[in-house]
């Protein structure tokens, strides 16, 4: 079964969460394409960041999007334990102090980015 990026993320952030997706940051902008006799579609929208693993022990690859969402946070979700909001401040102290790990460009876009001028913060789930 095929599945959106954005569809994808709308379930993941629901059953790790509980909390429901209520807009994507650029999904105003995503383009849909079909191929010919409409055998395949493909979508293409512009997240906030991706990295891939280039060498070491896993091999991954993952696409990160700022999002608005609202509702209750689980105490647990399918894959996740305790999950919690963070503000930009602590985000940015854990990036330097190597307490979350994320790549050397994902460390640079994490660290530059600016506050949310709707509520002042910026806030992940971990």
């Amino acid at each position: 079964m095929f599945e959106s990026m954005t569809a994808a993320l709308t379930r993941e952030v629901y059953e790790e969460t509980g909390l429901k997706i209520t807009s994507i940051q650029g999904e105003d902008t995503q383009i849909t394409t079909a191929g010919d006799q409409r055998t395949f579609s493909v979508q293409c929208i512009k997240p906030f960041a991706t990295y891939q693993t280039l060498r070491g022990p896993v091999d991954s690859f993952g696409v990160y999007f700022i999002c608005t969402a609202e509702g209750t946070l689980l105490d647990a979700g399918d894959d996740t334990k305790a999950p919690h909001w963070i503000g930009i401040n602590d985000l940015k102290r854990r990036v330097q102090t190597q307490s979350f790990c994320v790549s050397p460009s994902q460390k640079e876009r994490l660290l530059t980015t600016k506050k949310n001028t709707a509520n002042g913060n910026i806030k992940l789930i971990l």
